[in-house]
């Protein structure tokens, strides 16, 4: 009876493509190398403002994407579902604003980051 179990489970495995614990060959290339980057400063002085003050990149097309930045008094200024997009920091007076960002991968990993901006003149 062991045996058949073994068997049907091994049958099972190599249908699903899950054999012995190996990783979906779709997604696997995504695993370990899919990464969300963030290039920025904790002090971005409005008078030599570029347009990489603040940015984010991907090396994968992610299922989900989520940028939202807060003023001081925790309302929400900008929101953003682009990658692409650029926080338009021109649009703002100085001071602290703090940033949360969320991506969901390809393998369903969900990864949330956040931090603070100083704004300065």
């Amino acid at each position: 009876m062991l045996k058949k179990s073994i068997i049907l489970i091994f049958f099972l495995s190599i249908i699903t493509g899950n054999v012995f614990g190996q990783i979906d060959r779709e997604n696997a290339k995504f695993m370990d190398t899919c990464k969300v980057n963030i290039i920025h400063s904790d002090t971005i002085y409005k008078t030599n403002l570029d347009n990489d003050a603040f940015v984010v990149n991907c090396n994968c097309q992610l299922k989900k994407y989520s940028l939202i930045l807060f003023d001081r008094w925790g309302t929400i200024i900008y929101k953003s579902n682009n990658i692409n997009e650029k926080i338009p920091f021109n649009n703002y007076k100085k001071g602290a604003y703090v940033w949360i960002l969320e991506a969901k991968y390809p393998n369903k990993k969900i990864e949330k980051e956040k931090g603070v901006i100083v704004l300065k003149e």
